[in-house]
């Protein structure tokens, strides 16, 4: 892992290993050209990661509410209650 965004094959993209070669960034371009279905699938599945999850907005609204809900926590004194999460927080830190 080197940052950036990240890529979750078959959601976002197709992560190749770091010693990945040409031609197996050339297979991954082949089998999209081959079976267009499956590129138009990928393409509306990244677009729906990107939307939900790799967005300023989205980060800043998970973030938001995740503060807002600790500080409420805080304020009335019940810290010792379990943080809810939600189901996109959830998978944003299963995925990190």
């Amino acid at each position: 892992r080197v940052g950036g965004v990240p890529v979750w094959t078959g959601e976002n993209g197709v992560a190749l290993p770091p010693d990945a070669l040409p031609r197996d960034f050339a297979q991954v371009v082949r089998g999209f050209v081959a079976d267009p279905a499956r590129y138009t699938a990928l393409s509306a599945s990244a677009r729906e990661v990107y939307e939900t999850r790799l967005n300023w907005e989205a980060w800043g609204e998970s973030v938001s509410g995740l503060l807002r809900r600790e500080v409420a926590r805080q304020r009335f004194g019940q810290a010792s209650l379990p943080l809810r999460r939600s189901a996109m927080l959830r998978r944003i830190e299963a995925r990190f």
